[in-house]
């Protein structure tokens, strides 16, 4: 129980996270092209909606 929800689930938890993110590390620039235009776009929306830093 305790090995489970400690040391075991934490690497557990950790392999799933990696397993995703070499899923999504597909190696084209415009698949990161277009994170990055995400990323801006959802940072304007949010300064405009006011939450300027």
């Amino acid at each position: 129980m305790i090995d489970g929800m400690g040391p075991d689930g934490i690497a557990a938890r950790v392999q799933d996270l990696t397993a995703r993110v070499v899923k999504i590390q597909t190696g084209y620039l415009y698949h990161y092209a277009f994170a990055m235009l995400l990323g801006v776009a959802a940072l304007v929306t949010w300064m405009l909606a006011g939450g300027a830093l």
